[in-house]
C-alpha cells in the first residue's frame, strides 16, 4: 500500500512538473512573440503566439496571445484574420467578455453595426459593465436608435454618475432628437467632470450654433483653441456652414438718399426726354459664399415700395402719391454674381412718363433677396433687405 502511495505521489509530481514546465514554455513563447511584435516582425510574432497557445491553451498566456495575434493581423492589414483569432479564442474562453467587446470593436470600425451590436450584447450578458455598455450605446447612436441609446447611457449613469463619457453621449442623443436644452445640460455636466475633454466643447458649440446662439458658439471655439486647435478650426467651419447668410453692405451710383417727389430728371439727364428709360445697378455684398443659381435667379429678388415704418418710414412718408409718381418694375432686369467678391450686381430699370415730369421716392424703395448660400441656408430675415434710409435690415 505504501508502495502504491509512493508511486502516485511520484506520478502527480511528474505531471505537476510537466504542467509547470509547459506553462513556463508558454510564457517564454509569449515573451518572444511580444519582442517580435515590438520590432515590427508581425509574422514572427504570430508564430510565437501560436506556440504559446499550443503549449498551454487554457491559460492567461493563451488569452493574451490571442489578443496579440489579432493585433498583429491588424498591423498586417488583415482584419478578417484578426476576427478569426478572436473567434478561436472564444471557443477556449467562452465567458471572457473582453473578446466579444474587441471583436465588436472591429465590426464597429468597419461600420458593420449589426454584427458589432451582436458582439456587444454578448459581452453585456456576461458582464454588464460600463466598458461593455458604452460601445453598445454608440451602436444605437450611430444607427439612429436614440431611445435605446438613451436607455443604455442612463443605465451607465445610474451606476456611475461621474461617467463623463456617458454624459457626453447622452448629450449627443438629445442633440440628435432636438432637445437642445437637455443636451447642453449633459455637455456641461461632462465638462464639470473632465474640463480638458475637447470633443464636448465642440458639440456644445455646435448645439449653440444650431440654436442660433452664435456668440456662445464662438466662445467654445476660443476654448478649443487652447485644447485642440484642429477641433477649434472644425467648429469654426461648422458654425460658418450652418449660419444663415446676410447682406453686409451695399454700393451703388444710384442715389437712394433722395426723398419723396424726387424728379427722375434729377437722377439722370436722360429722363428729360418723355418715355425715356435707363438701367441702374446696386451691388450687394454678402458675408458668405452664395449659391450662384439662387442669386442670379431674378425671381429670388423683389423691388417694392416700403409699407413698413421699420424700413425708415412709409413710401412718400405716407402722403398720397402724386399723379406724376412712376412705378418701378418689381423684378430686376438681371443679376450677376461675383463669387470672389461674394457680391451680386442687381440691374433694374426706371422709365420716365410721357410728360417727362415723373417723380419717385428712392429712399423708400426696398430691395429684398430670398435666396440661399452654397450650403443651402436661406438668407437671414434680419438682414435680407435694403432701403436708402434704413440701409440693411
Amino acid at each position: 500500500m505504501d508502495s502504491l502511495s509512493g508511486i502516485g505521489e511520484q506520478l502527480f509530481s511528474v505531471l505537476g512538473n510537466r504542467f509547470i514546465s509547459l506553462s513556463g514554455l508558454s510564457g517564454t513563447a509569449l515573451s518572444r512573440g511580444i519582442d517580435h511584435y515590438q520590432k515590427g516582425d508581425y509574422e514572427g510574432a504570430i508564430r510565437e503566439f501560436r506556440r504559446a497557445i499550443s503549449l498551454d491553451p487554457y491559460s492567461d498566456n493563451s488569452l493574451k496571445a490571442y489578443d496579440f495575434i489579432a493585433q498583429a493581423y491588424l498591423k498586417l492589414k488583415r482584419p478578417e484574420d484578426a476576427k478569426k483569432a478572436y473567434k478561436e479564442a472564444m471557443r477556449l474562453f467562452p465567458q471572457e467578455d473582453s473578446l466579444y467587446l474587441k471583436l465588436g470593436n472591429l465590426y464597429y470600425d468597419e461600420s458593420d453595426y449589426q454584427k458589432a451590436e451582436a458582439e456587444y450584447l454578448r459581452a453585456v450578458r456576461i458582464n454588464p459593465s460600463s466598458e461593455n455598455l458604452y460601445p453598445l450605446g454608440q451602436v444605437y447612436l450611430s444607427t439612429k436608435r436614440y431611445k435605446e441609446a438613451e436607455e443604455v447611457f442612463q443605465r451607465i449613469l445610474r451606476y456611475e454618475p461621474g461617467n463623463y463619457g456617458a454624459l457626453y453621449s447622452l448629450g449627443k442623443v438629445y442633440t440628435e432628437i432636438g432637445l437642445f436644452s437637455e443636451a447642453i445640460e449633459k455637455f456641461k455636466g461632462a465638462i464639470e467632470i473632465k474640463r480638458d475633454f475637447a470633443y464636448v466643447y465642440y458639440d456644445l458649440g455646435a448645439v449653440y450654433a444650431r440654436m442660433g446662439e452664435f456668440d456662445r458658439a464662438q466662445e467654445q471655439v476660443k476654448i478649443l483653441e487652447g485644447l485642440n486647435k484642429e477641433l477649434s478650426i472644425e467648429l469654426k467651419a461648422y458654425i460658418y456652414r450652418i449660419r444663415r447668410p446676410a447682406m453686409e453692405f451695399v454700393r451703388t451710383p444710384f442715389n437712394m438718399k433722395k426723398g419723396p417727389a424726387t424728379p427722375l430728371s434729377s437722377l439722370d439727364p436722360v429722363f428729360l426726354n418723355p418715355d425715356a428709360s435707363k438701367d441702374f445697378s446696386i451691388v450687394f455684398y454678402f458675408d458668405k459664399e452664395m449659391d450662384r443659381s439662387s442669386v442670379e435667379n431674378v425671381f429670388n429678388w423683389s423691388i417694392s415700395r416700403t409699407y413698413d415704418i421699420h424700413h425708415g418710414g412709409l413710401y412718400n412718408w405716407g402722403v398720397p402719391l402724386p399723379e406724376t409718381e412712376v412705378n418701378i418694375y418689381p423684378i430686376p432686369k438681371m443679376v450677376i454674381y461675383n463669387s470672389d467678391a461674394r457680391s451680386a450686381t442687381v440691374y433694374f430699370t426706371l422709365k420716365q412718363n410721357s410728360t417727362a415730369d415723373g417723380t419717385i421716392d428712392p429712399s423708400h424703395i426696398v430691395f429684398r433677396f430670398y435666396g440661399k448660400d452654397t450650403y443651402g441656408n436661406t438668407i437671414d430675415p434680419a438682414k435680407d433687405e435694403y432701403t436708402g434710409l434704413s440701409l440693411i435690415v
